[in-house]
């Protein structure tokens, strides 16, 4: 019941309280700088662009990642997230990529698959789960988890 309660809570649509600029956020510390510093060379380690041990490419992606850690405490820094900055950043400049993934965390929605309870991905993969242990029942837990998920 409380994770179906969870789930239909709605996403906060824009960042509570915090519009510092990016380049402010880059001036501030943050708690979770060994985390991020642990996972820069985890992160694409055979793309060429994030090879180089603290490189240009390492350097944006931890500056990406500090600034949102700052920007979302309730987030902060959360394993996983660096693949998503640092496909932006393989696209977008340092600056754009920190927008964009401002936006896809608050506008699209994926900020509830990183947040501390990890809710969301809970449920898909007990729905994942499900369906692969008990194929015949498919059709019943389908229905069920298609309900609770926010997902199309």
């Amino acid at each position: 019941m409380s994770e179906q309660y969870l789930l239909r809570q709605t996403v906060p649509s824009r960042p509570p309280a915090n519009h510092t600029p990016y380049k402010e956020l880059l001036k501030q510390l943050t708690t979770q700088q060994h985390a991020i510093l642990i996972d820069l060379g985890r992160t694409f380690p055979t793309h060429p662009y994030f090879q180089a041990q603290l490189g240009a490419g390492q350097l944006s992606l931890y500056n990406l990642l500090k600034a949102y850690s700052l920007l979302d405490p309730e987030v902060g820094y959360c394993q996983g997230l660096s693949f998503i900055a640092g496909v932006l950043l393989l696209h977008l400049g340092e600056e754009d990529a920190f927008y964009m993934l401002k936006f896809l965390m608050y506008d699209v929605g994926l900020r509830k698959q990183y947040r501390p309870d990890m809710i969301i991905l809970q449920v898909k993969v007990t729905h994942s789960h499900t369906e692969s242990l008990c194929p015949k029942y498919r059709i019943y837990s389908s229905s069920h988890f298609e309900n609770l998920s926010p997902f199309p």
